[in-house]
């Protein structure tokens, strides 16, 4: 009878603990409809591309793309690279698109071919200089997603790069805001947005 009860008692917590893993992960479900996913034969080529810039994977991984950004100039720039994500990989376009939202309404920004030294006719590299890209792209909820064709093919894939805060030009860990808060010193870089309601 015992050893009833005991099997009775595992067998409860092998059931729970199996409901428990087949349920919500308590994460929301994020659905971008018009961006076909890949999620067959992802594996991670890491965060960092050879330009020490954030890795995008693209198609079936016929392409990856590179994204950097220079707060210093204001320019974001996205390079074009193999299946492996470890060379540049040249494509016939003159530029290739940034779709995000922001305020809740869509913008886009396009980023002009910039070849590399031995590109012809081709381009590997793709940039633009605009603080409100620079700033909009890391926002979130803005939902960034890189666009561009190749020939007759349509890339399109979500940049996912994990909000952080912006660098104001100091070092948030070296200052106490004390109990006023963040908002009791000036930030020279948000002084043309309005603040929010």
């Amino acid at each position: 009878m015992m050893k009833l009860q005991r099997l009775s008692v595992l067998f409860s917590a092998v059931a729970i603990g199996m409901f428990t893993m087949a349920g919500c992960s308590g994460e929301p479900d994020i659905e971008h409809p018009d961006v076909p996913t890949n999620t067959e034969g992802q594996h991670d080529h890491g965060h960092e591309g050879p330009h020490g810039g954030h890795i995008i994977e693209l198609g079936d991984e016929q392409y990856h793309a590179e994204l950097t950004h220079d707060e210093a100039t204001h320019s974001v720039t996205v390079y074009i690279l193999d299946g492996s994500a470890t060379k540049a990989s040249p494509i016939e376009a003159e530029s290739l698109m940034i779709n995000l939202v922001a305020d809740g309404k869509p913008m886009q920004f396009a980023l002009a071919a910039k070849p590399l030294d031995g590109e012809e006719g081709a381009s590997s590299r793709f940039t633009l200089e605009s603080e409100e890209l620079l700033h909009e792209i890391e926002e979130e909820g803005s939902k960034p997603q890189l666009r561009f064709t190749v020939g007759e093919q349509q890339f399109s894939a979500p940049i996912e790069l994990g909000h952080h805060d912006h660098d104001h030009g100091h070092a948030h860990d070296d200052h106490d805001h004390g109990e006023e808060g963040h908002d009791d010193h000036d930030h020279d870089d948000h002084d043309d947005k309005p603040a929010p309601e």
